[in-house]
């Protein structure tokens, strides 16, 4: 689970830890006045005199020796790579040191009260005495938070790339040092150099992992990618494959299929249950992702329960944040906040309104609308900008809990690109040049072509990985045809196709009385009085009176309790 819990000025480390359940093995307890300390068993931990190291993640290079002195840790912390937390106790000095990685992905939140600083891994850790308004209006509106809010007020992120000295005695922080940030460089890198920094995060990276390696393939241009890299470099590698039908044929899971029997990758193809959104499975993926992602209906959510305990398990996170446009065409911020952003009195925005009341949902549009203005500043108003305000935005707060949260919960995520070097090529090359795959074809040809023998299906495209591929050409032909007929139902009756093709259901515990049964002065909207009086609702303000209890009852430890299992499960065969 690789999870850290803190306590300064207090000793409830340990319950903190408790909330996070199950452990990950028996790990290390510190116990003294004024503070307390508490880690899982996927944590390392190493010594030297008054000093304790714990690594929680995969930092590049490991650290091979725990500092002696805060002041050394504080130092030898900054300039690495890898997605980690390094926390550094020395207990003869009274300090601790605390150091993010350089994007900021590994998880680690805190929160300051009247008995003191915590810090965990997890946000459902922290009691939620309220909600973050500007949070939710982002998690409404983007589908994100922004910045380093969480939906419970008071609890926040520690900044990326950032060492945090703070005085044990008095859980005052004493020193902040903000050790990276992206830099535009003076020309953009070729596509020769982009290889290079791959390769060289993906060699640094395999020689991280610390158990057996599996892949998480589809038939993207990420899974190939990482796909190629493995074997190349004689990697002994299984994929799980997670079976897309309800979209192009499973055009998804088919391509992932013919391009691990290319590679010779032994392969276990598994069909997601269609009432997941329903079973044990997707109470599980809440738990692990906090409740902070929108993950209702989403593909992605199911791919957690496959992830096999104690591997290596790849992830194309960062390639794809780095490697793909950030928005479609080459403009700024105009044309992404257009594209992407929700805007007040939409669907989404009525069914908060029916919610929370006016009141509440228009204090969550203008707190959200306050920090978007104020992360878009961050950045030049260009594609180079937008792709650095979603990596650190979308791609730390939406994206990245998938794999250092959800799968990092039995395994050690790892992804190619986890080094500054690649993300200071990629991230801000003109969209022009990322435009159709184009990076990714480069790769492609430059050092892996046997990539490019599969079509490649890029979300609900297919792209042609070469211009005599006849798969391609029937393929499209095909999904073609799939999408005239969906059009018609009249037709798909006829063809006795309707209510047949592959789908997942509508959740069941959209529908469970738990979510109307306890008054909330915040549930001010008609929506809630009418489900209690059992009249219907939007099925809008359903899903964001659903995502509001779900959060307040993880806070609770109450999640379980509240909603009953409807069923779930999983067929597998091996390929």
């Amino acid at each position: 689970m690789s999870k850290l819990a803190i306590h300064i000025g207090g000793g409830d480390a340990s319950a903190l830890l408790a909330r996070l359940q199950p452990p990950a093995g028996r790990g290390e307890r510190i116990d003294r006045p004024g503070f307390s300390i508490a880690a899982d068993g996927a944590v390392r931990t190493l010594r030297a005199g008054s000093c304790t190291l714990l690594v929680s993640g995969t930092p590049l290079p490991e650290p091979p020796a725990c500092p002696a002195h805060w002041r050394e840790a504080a130092g030898a912390f900054a300039e690495r790579d890898g997605i980690h937390v390094l926390v550094l106790l020395d207990e003869a000095a009274g300090r601790l040191v605390i150091a993010t990685d350089f994007l900021g992905l590994q998880p680690l939140y805190w929160s300051r009260g009247p008995d003191g600083l915590r810090l965990c891994s997890d946000t459902k850790a922290f009691p939620a005495a309220a909600p973050d308004p500007a949070a939710w209006g982002g998690f409404l509106a983007l589908g994100t938070t922004l910045g380093d809010r969480t939906l419970t007020e008071g609890v926040t992120r520690v900044p990326a790339a950032s060492v945090v000295v703070i005085d044990l005695a008095t859980a005052a922080v004493v020193e902040t040092r903000r050790w990276w940030r992206l830099e535009r460089p003076a020309r953009d890198a070729s596509a020769a150099e982009v290889a290079a920094a791959f390769d060289d995060s993906m060699d640094r990276a395999v020689a991280a992992a610390r158990h057996p390696h599996t892949l998480l393939l589809s038939g993207g241009f990420d899974a190939r990618l990482m796909a190629c890299a493995l074997t190349r470099r004689g990697v002994p590698v299984e994929a799980v494959v997670v079976s897309h039908a309800d979209e192009n044929f499973d055009a998804d899971g088919r391509y992932a299929q013919a391009m691990a029997r290319r590679l010779g990758i032994p392969c276990r193809f598994v069909r997601p249950d269609p009432d997941f959104f329903s079973s044990p499975a997707f109470l599980d993926y809440l738990f692990a992702s906090d409740g902070e992602v929108p993950g209702m209906g989403l593909f992605i959510t199911q791919v957690g329960q496959f992830v096999p305990p104690g591997r290596t398990v790849w992830d194309g996170l960062l390639p794809d944040k780095a490697l793909k446009p950030a928005a479609d065409g080459p403009g700024g911020f105009a044309g992404f906040v257009a594209a992407k952003v929700r805007p007040w009195g939409a669907p989404v925005w009525e069914a908060a309104c029916a919610v929370f009341g006016r009141d509440l949902a228009r204090a969550m549009w203008e707190g959200f609308e306050a920090d978007l203005r104020a992360e878009i500043a961050q950045d030049r108003d260009d594609a180079a900008g937008v792709a650095a305000f979603v990596l650190r935005n979308r791609g730390r707060n939406r994206i990245a809990p998938n794999p250092f949260k959800v799968f990092q919960r039995a395994a050690q995520p790892l992804t190619p690109g986890m080094t500054r070097a690649f993300i200071e090529a990629t991230l801000p090359l003109p969209a022009e040049r990322k435009a159709g795959g184009q990076l990714y074809f480069d790769l492609f040809r430059a050092v892996m072509p046997e990539a490019l023998s599969v079509p490649i299906a890029s979300g609900d495209t297919l792209v042609r990985p070469h211009a005599l591929s006849v798969e391609y050409y029937l393929w499209a032909n095909l999904i073609r045809a799939g999408r005239f007929v969906r059009r018609r139902p009249r037709l798909m009756r006829l063809m006795g196709l309707k209510g047949r093709l592959p789908a997942f259901r509508r959740s069941a515990w959209l529908d469970a009385p738990a979510l109307w049964g306890a008054p909330d002065p915040l549930l001010a909207g008609p929506a809630f009085a009418a489900l209690r009086d059992g009249r219907t609702v939007s099925p809008a303000a359903q899903q964001v009176l659903f995502y509001w209890q779900t959060w307040r009852w993880l806070h609770r430890g109450e999640l379980r309790d509240k909603l009953g299992v409807a069923g779930g499960g999983v067929e597998a065969e091996a390929v």
